[in-house]
């Protein structure tokens, strides 16, 4: 990877955290150091905004170089509906609190909905 770095092969690419009233967040800024430390091209930003229908039509969501993002209250639920694939852990819980961004085969993009919550409780 640091080669790839050095030579600028690493595209740069768009994280967020939705929710609703999160200017409190410190995730942008410690997401934001982390991907500055590690030397990535990366940003990290609040999406936070009153409805998921808001962020999913919006220009995070629809870039090309959209990440992931971290969910959080209110909207744990409603962005199930707007993901891909569910986890088994996402399903049985019932919440999404992380969307990961992949390609399938073809170059596809695919929105992986999990829950990592229980995790920190387990």
């Amino acid at each position: 990877m640091a080669g790839r770095l050095l030579m600028g092969q690493i595209p740069s690419e768009r994280y967020a955290i939705l929710g609703r009233n999160i200017a409190y967040s410190v995730s942008p800024q410690m997401q934001g150091g982390a991907f500055a430390a590690a030397k990535l091209p990366h940003t990290y930003v609040r999406a936070d905004v009153e409805t998921v229908q808001e962020f999913v039509d919006g220009p995070i969501w629809n870039d090309a170089n959209f990440g992931g993002c971290s969910v959080t209250i209110p909207h744990k639920q409603s962005i199930m509906d707007h993901v891909d694939v569910l986890t088994d852990a996402a399903r049985e819980i019932g919440s999404v609190n992380t969307v990961i961004v992949r390609k399938d085969k073809f170059g596809t993009r695919v929105l992986i909905g999990d829950n990592t919550d229980w995790r920190g409780v387990y």
